[in-house]
């Protein structure tokens, strides 16, 4: 670089300069692994009532790449399947994908006339900030759930 450009020179001791760059990039990614706590806890589908079905979506992300996928299910009270769906939204949050996924569910109930992820769902039940990064899903959520039907989450 610097044989066609004769004003920049390499670092004194280049080996050093490069070891202090691999110390802070293995700092900084230790912190972030220490940051995340996995939490598990046992996870069962209950039947809907008489009358009612159920939307079980769950969103996912592949870290690497960023890339965010949904997919849901709607059953009856007898566990019959009614219809799913999958789908790819590019890239985004896990979060972002749950919400993806409740949109897509709520769309296809409400489009078949068949009038959850718990942080997701609290984003729905709770008031939340036009700043949020997912306020325009969210929204849109709540304007179908708002529909002249019977909507629980």
């Amino acid at each position: 670089m610097y044989i066609f450009n004769p004003t920049v020179r390499p670092p004194p001791c280049p080996g050093r300069f490069i070891w202090q760059y691999v110390v802070d990039w293995l700092q900084a990614n230790a912190k972030i692994d220490e940051a995340a706590v996995m939490k598990s806890c046992m996870i069962s589908w209950k039947l809907p009532d008489i009358d009612w079905v159920k939307l079980n979506i769950d969103g996912s992300m592949i870290r690497r790449r960023g890339s965010i996928s949904a997919g849901g299910v709607v059953r009856d009270q007898k566990k019959n399947w009614l219809i799913g769906f999958a789908l790819n939204k590019g890239s985004g949050s896990v979060q972002e994908a749950e919400l993806w996924g409740i949109l897509e569910g709520l769309n296809l109930v409400w489009k078949k006339g068949l009038s959850d992820s718990q942080s997701a769902v609290a984003l729905l039940i709770n008031n939340i900030s036009m700043c949020h990064p997912s306020f325009s899903i969210i929204q849109a959520c709540k304007v179908l759930m708002n529909k002249d039907w019977s909507c629980n989450i």
